[in-house]
């Protein structure tokens, strides 16, 4: 995992503890170019696979002749599938062929070709070449993917102030995901001095401005816990539910805790279990403990030992230590099972424990084992 990665999810996880120490709920050139067209006639836009067909034989024939713009164009029809079927070989060929003649985007593009493996061999020394040369030029999606190669060491060595260096060019440029990573170099202190929370939320709130979910749900941690600001609930929970409104199943979650704990909202646990369960159904798996909670105990929800079982074991499957403590308890119990089970309440105890969880730990000196 990349130090980045690392530090935003070491942020998402432990600089919260409010949120996580509840065991008990224990987070272009013409980009559609040719897409619409509008008909003389009757002024509306008309989407054409014919008229596209047109486009695409006469941009053809200029691409052959060496037209820069052309190639680009046709090799954006390729790597899209706009109007014809898509092809990454054809649209690398094209794209290169532009690239080499200076064409920003095409550069840009034939770097992300490289990156991805897609149309040629991945090869991360040529991706970096390319996308280098776009973003020296000013391309702002180059320069945040560069930002990226710096940061993780792909196609050159490991350097977090280059990459910090441009992925702030590409957020003073309005990048949101730009401006949501200078947040995380701030929070770490990647590729700057030393670590600042109050810059961290600037530029997390600029991202947000942008409708960046990820942001906005960092930011609302960022308020539950005081990080960077005020502490603030209200503007917790609003931003909590900004990008819950979007299906982010970790915003989902931590707007459930918002109303199981009355965090800048009444408690309502009916609408902590509606939340509970929208990101629960995306995998979440702390959401998929929490909500087997729920059913376990008649929370916002009638009591359903079954679905309280079902659930314990989705988050247990997923290696989520506390989910695996829990359906121990079940099979030990019997709750949502035939009949008791010993051997499976050992054998989920013995995962939990393996993850340094106390209470499994326990459990099984209970039972004589440890």
């Amino acid at each position: 995992m990349s130090k980045l990665k690392m530090i935003s999810s070491f942020f998402m996880i432990v600089s919260l503890s409010i949120f996580f120490h509840l065991n008990i709920f224990a987070d272009e050139f013409m980009s559609e170019l040719m897409s619409e067209f509008i008909t003389e006639k009757e002024g509306e836009c008309n989407k054409s696979s014919d008229i596209e067909k047109r486009f695409k034989n006469y941009y053809e024939k200029a691409a052959d002749n060496g037209d820069a713009n052309a190639q680009y164009y046709i090799g954006k029809l390729y790597y899209k599938g706009k109007g014809i079927e898509k092809d990454y070989k054809k649209a690398f060929e094209y794209l290169k062929k532009a690239a080499e003649q200076g064409h920003v985007d095409a550069q840009y593009y034939v770097g992300k070709l490289y990156y991805d493996g897609k149309g040629i061999e991945k090869d991360y020394k040529k991706a970096f070449e390319y996308l280098k040369k776009a973003a020296d030029k000013g391309h702002i999606d180059a320069q945040y993917n560069l930002g990226f190669c710096y940061a993780e060491g792909k196609g050159i060595e490991e350097d977090f102030k280059k990459a910090f260096e441009y992925w702030k060019k590409a957020a003073d440029s309005g990048n949101a995901d730009a401006q949501y990573n200078i947040g995380c170099c701030y929070i770490g202190g990647l590729g700057v001095e030393k670590a600042d929370q109050n810059k961290a939320f600037d530029y997390w709130m600029g991202a947000m401005g942008e409708g960046h979910v990820v942001a906005q749900n960092t930011l609302g941690k960022c308020y539950a816990e005081g990080v960077g600001c005020e502490r603030n609930f209200n503007n917790a929970f609003n931003s909590f539910m900004m990008a819950a409104n979007h299906d982010y199943a970790d915003a989902q979650y931590n707007l459930a805790v918002c109303y199981i704990e009355g965090l800048g909202v009444e408690k309502d646990y009916k609408k902590a279990f509606k939340y509970l369960k929208k990101a629960a159904d995306q995998g979440h798996t702390v959401a998929q403990n929490a909500l087997g909670k729920c059913f376990l105990k008649g929370e916002g929800v009638e009591a359903d030992f079954g679905k309280a079982f079902e659930y314990f074991k989705r988050a247990a499957d997923q290696g989520y230590a506390y989910a695996q403590y829990n359906l121990g308890v079940c099979y030990i119990e019997g709750f949502g099972v035939e009949k008791a089970d010993q051997r499976k309440a050992i054998e989920y105890w013995e995962k939990a424990a393996n993850q340094g969880l106390d209470a499994a730990k326990e459990a099984l000196k209970n039972q004589g084992i440890r």
